[in-house]
């Protein structure tokens, strides 16, 4: 049976400029399943729709818990081998499709 691979969490900041936070913070990865935790940059980039949101139907506001929970920011790879440079790069590749998902699933409220 093959051993289960390390993951590495990496938690994205913000995209523009890019910052992550590596957990273990290494200069680079091999055999690994990197997760990305985009909360933070959803957080960032979603918050005023959801301030809106919030004054709209005065309704409870949509927590931090309750963002994971409907946007679902985590997207997990497999890497052979990767710089914490190139998996900021994957980051950036990956967010388009999360942020579209969180946006229409909000919309969808």
């Amino acid at each position: 049976m093959k051993p289960e691979r390390p993951t590495i969490r990496c938690r994205v900041l913000s995209l523009e400029p890019p910052r992550c936070e590596f957990v273990p913070d290494l200069p680079e990865y091999t055999d690994s399943v990197v997760t990305f935790d985009f909360t933070e940059a959803l957080l960032a980039d979603l918050g005023p729709t959801l301030l809106m949101l919030y004054a709209s139907y005065a309704g409870p506001p949509v927590t931090r818990d309750a963002l994971v929970e409907l946007a679902q920011p985590c997207v997990s790879i497999e890497v052979e081998h990767a710089t914490q440079a190139e998996l900021m790069a994957r980051a950036h590749e990956e967010y388009p499709a999360v942020l579209a998902r969180a946006r229409e699933r909000i919309a969808a409220l």
